[in-house]
């Protein structure tokens, strides 16, 4: 049995915090969000857009080519509401390389 919407919506945002505690964004490609889920990555990217038309996260996107030319698409995915932080990391956590 799967996970409904509404839940599989909340492990999202639960899933972004993770990766953007660091960094204040994530940066992880859908496929493995879609791994973490085990759901496809197409539906990845429906709750991302569903998560954005409701407010819950912003989505920015960056194109360059750097001096060798290799050409990068990013997508960073920042949280509205960093409630989940706490839900995840007690409020003494630091990352081990900023130790």
């Amino acid at each position: 049995m799967g996970l409904s919407e509404t839940t599989r919506d909340k492990v999202m945002q639960v899933i972004i915090n993770s990766y953007d505690y660091e960094f204040d964004f994530c940066w992880t490609s859908n496929q493995i969000i879609a791994t973490l889920l085990s759901i496809s990555a197409k539906n990845v990217s429906t709750i991302i857009s569903r998560l954005k038309r409701d407010g819950y996260i912003n989505v920015e996107y960056s194109k360059f080519t750097d001096e060798e030319g290799y050409k990068y698409n990013d997508r960073y995915i920042y949280l509205t509401n960093k409630k989940y932080s706490k839900l995840i990391y007690p409020e003494d956590y630091v990352p081990k390389d900023k130790e």
